[in-house]
């Protein structure tokens, strides 16, 4: 298999591209999306909602959440399926992200499937740089700008669901996402945040990806080691430097950070491919050259992957693991 680059900036870049552009331009449909959500990325997000003590049995007051960079909506999904009817009936869910596409995706589905008392809106978690600064005659420095647009005080609770590690620069001390959550969350308000985790001897959709792009019949280059993080900025794979680095830099009280494992069961490769193509498509257009995208179009990869999987698991299901580090933590000012 051909080496790839470490850089990545262009793989950040296609990812951000990817979203913004869900269901639209790209060959992952809105369904593909929303497929997603509602069968694999869930099972994820349960035990974050669980450690931030939301559930069915524990949450018997309303609530004020920001689902932030919230994709096709699974945080906030889980919310409305778990929490009992009287608390939905009086609490109040923001579903943000930059993308308008994925924000539009949850919109229908906030009507489709009869969520209550949410909105789904534009809200930029992305930090901007803002220009360039001189603090005297020796120093200066550049200066980023992250703002939601969202009122102060406002949130009970702040869930970033796999997000923390595509966010360039998120504790920039001027307006960074830290600093951003502080301001609209109320005092004693709880962030919760699930990072990735990947575990090369589990069974995971990146092994089958790359088991597969392997048996193509021309190069496919795959990146190796998978990425964990889109920045450079800290460790998020690793649950003690995220425990240490929420408690000790970011000054949250009672911070948990662990590792979560679990599995989703896929019933054959179809399964597998609506689950898990959108992953697909953001390898090739990051690592991919453009000759190799132009003439092994989409179409026809899928095509290979899903003849692959056949032939290694037949027409039979099977367990696709997974690995996060689950971190909550109480905003005190």
């Amino acid at each position: 298999m051909a080496e790839t680059s470490t850089d990545l900036g262009p793989a950040a870049k296609n990812l951000s591209d990817l979203y913004r552009n869900a269901g639209k331009t790209t060959s992952a449909t809105a369904e593909d999306h929303i497929n997603s959500a509602k069968r694999f990325v869930s099972g994820m997000s349960r035990p974050l909602l669980q450690q931030m003590g939301l559930s069915g049995t524990t949450t018997k007051t309303p609530v004020v959440v920001l689902d932030l960079a919230c994709g096709s909506g699974v945080v906030t999904q889980e919310l409305q399926r778990e929490l009992p009817v009287e608390v939905l009936e009086k609490s109040r869910f923001v579903a943000g992200d930059s993308s308008e596409a994925l924000v539009g995706i949850v919109g229908k589905r906030i009507e489709a499937e009869d969520w209550r008392n949410v909105e789904a809106r534009v809200t930029d978690a992305m930090v901007r740089r803002l220009g360039h600064i001189h603090l005297g005659r020796r120093d200066s420095t550049d200066v980023y700008l992250q703002d939601t647009k969202l009122p102060d005080g406002t949130f009970s609770h702040v869930c970033v669901a796999m997000g923390l590690h595509l966010i360039p620069r998120p504790d920039d001390a001027l307006r960074g996402v830290y600093a951003e959550i502080k301001r609209i969350i109320k005092p004693g308000g709880i962030l919760g945040a699930t990072t990735p985790h990947f575990d090369p001897e589990h069974s995971s959709m990146q092994f089958e990806f790359r088991s597969a792009f392997a048996s193509f019949p021309f190069e496919a280059p795959f990146p190796d080691p998978f990425p964990t993080q889109m920045h450079s900025h800290g460790r998020w794979a690793d649950p003690s430097w995220v425990e240490t680095y929420l408690r000790d830099e970011q000054g949250l009280k009672d911070v948990e950070a662990g590792l979560v494992k679990g599995a989703f069961h896929v019933e054959e490769a179809d399964d597998f491919l609506a689950s898990f193509w959108p992953m697909a498509e953001w390898i090739m257009g990051s690592w991919w050259s453009e000759e190799t995208r132009r003439e092994h179009p989409p179409r026809e990869v899928r095509e290979l992957t899903r003849k692959f999987l056949v032939e290694k698991h037949g027409r039979e299901g099977w367990d696709v693991e997974w690995a996060v580090v689950c971190a909550t933590g109480r905003v005190e000012k």
